[in-house]
């Protein structure tokens, strides 16, 4: 009996060690949301495109979950720099707006509005509305990427479908919301965005509602969550911005490693036996992504073309400017991510901040529950069941969370960047492109170029690796 326990015993290590190995040998990211929140707050956090394993790609990570049941895997967030009340302009408001019209790479037709709780099939839906609109509008996109397929046709030859080719990135972002209740005097009122929950081990949801500064667990539900405004950007950085073609590199450092072409001249790409180029793909879009949520991180600032063609006098700067972060605002609970829901995605969304133009600015509201008599608070009461207006039409402030720090006078835009596991959401019009170990060393000194330190502060050198 005691050998017999001994040889399962022995199985299961070795199965266990197998399975890391094969999990760990997958095209992936080493940084997971737990690490990035654990980081220092000050550190410049670089984002690395490595490997991982099933115990940390999920955005709760689980050894017992099989790999592939998250459609959503590594993750990063990424936050604005801060603006002062007389700094803020409109289009701030929109910041997934101004994503999509100045990263360099493709991305969504139209941003998603999400109006219900955050699911798996918010994702596949919202993905499926794209891939309708290339097919649609830019169906040339499709004739650049096949995917064979193991079944053939009556004459055996092999079924070569045209695909979208992955990765795919999906960037959330929305606008929470903290009502007071001050019990004592029966007043509601909204106050900014400043979570700092010392009581919470978890992640803060979407909207607040503390009674006298108290966490309510009762009034904290998914229903609340639903008029939460949030919005999607999916990222599809293989392919251009402006042409139906896949990003091209500037130098051939940037190409993803070839494996020879097949009888029809098509490229085949390393480690990626399924798929079939008509062009040379590469990792520079990947690049330019990241350099963008990056971009206050470098010690230059980086410039973009918002036409197809710019001469150098017409390039501009980004209108915000994002470093990655590990602040507590980067982590609040999207739609639908609290343990009561009936959803099987628990992400996060971070913060982001809006100014209603057409109402009046209100003064700074005091976190002290006993300074509710400040005019402003009475002027910005709410109904008693703390329903949130229909057109989400509130003002979302959020704040640094340091409280030594000469920022906390500022207002922040936070997100949240999450590779999409797509063969699971979109299995048969997307194609994952697996990146191989020599192209993911390259691209992570494209992303984490060498750092320089002046003034006592540290800055991201940037370099082009066509120049080295």
């Amino acid at each position: 009996m005691k050998t017999i326990l001994l040889i399962i015993l022995a199985i299961i290590a070795i199965a266990t060690i197998i399975t890391l190995i094969l999990c760990k040998t997958k095209e992936a990211f080493t940084q997971d949301i737990y690490d990035l929140r654990n980081s220092e707050p000050n550190d410049i956090i670089d984002f690395n495109y490595g490997e991982y394993s099933y115990a940390t790609t999920s955005i709760n990570p689980d050894p017992t979950l099989d790999p592939v049941s998250q459609p959503v895997l590594a993750s990063f967030c990424f936050k604005s720099q801060g603006f002062l009340k007389e700094e803020w302009r409109p289009e701030y408001n929109n910041p997934l707006e101004i994503i999509k019209n100045e990263i360099p790479i493709r991305t969504s037709p139209a941003i998603h509005d999400i109006t219900d709780l955050i699911t798996r099939q918010t994702i596949y839906n919202a993905i499926k509305q794209d891939l309708d609109h290339f097919k649609q509008h830019n169906p040339e996109l499709y004739s650049k990427v096949q995917k064979i397929t193991p079944n053939k046709d009556e004459n055996q030859n092999i079924i070569k479908n045209s695909i979208m080719a992955g990765p795919v990135y999906a960037i959330f972002i929305h606008h929470p919301y903290y009502i007071e209740n001050n019990i004592e005097e029966s007043k509601k009122y909204y106050k900014d965005i400043y979570f700092n929950n010392k009581n919470s081990k978890d992640f803060t949801p979407a909207y607040a509602i503390y009674n006298n500064g108290d966490f309510d667990t009762e009034k904290n539900t998914d229903v609340n969550a639903k008029n939460i405004k949030t919005q999607m950007l999916l990222l599809y950085p293989l392919y251009d911005k402006y042409k139906d073609e896949l990003y091209q590199a500037k130098c051939d450092y940037y190409n993803l490693e070839q494996n020879g072409t097949d009888s029809e001249g098509n490229i085949k790409i390393k480690d990626n036996t399924n798929l079939l180029f008509k062009q040379r793909p590469c990792f520079s879009g990947i690049t330019e992504m990241m350099r963008y949520f990056k971009s206050a991180s470098y010690y230059q600032n980086l410039l973009y073309c918002s036409e197809q063609i710019c001469n150098d006098n017409e390039l501009k700067e980004f209108s915000l400017k994002f470093k990655l972060s590990n602040d507590p605002n980067c982590f609040i609970k999207c739609k639908g991510s609290l343990s009561i829901s009936n959803t099987d995605m628990k992400i996060v969304c971070g913060c982001a901040s809006q100014f209603n133009v057409d109402d009046p600015v209100y003064p700074e509201q005091s976190e002290d529950p006993e300074q509710s008599e400040d005019p402003a608070i009475e002027s910005f009461t709410i109904p008693d069941d703390f329903s949130v207006p229909e057109d989400n039409q509130y003002n979302t402030r959020c704040k640094s969370t340091f409280n030594t720090e000469i920022e906390d006078e500022k207002y922040y835009i936070y997100g949240f960047g999450y590779r999409i596991n797509e063969e699971l959401v979109v299995n048969n019009e997307i194609g994952r492109v697996t990146i191989s170990q020599n192209d993911i060393i390259k691209l992570n000194e494209s992303i984490n170029p060498t750092k320089i330190t002046e003034n006592g502060k540290t800055y991201l050198e940037l370099i082009n690796r066509c120049d080295t």
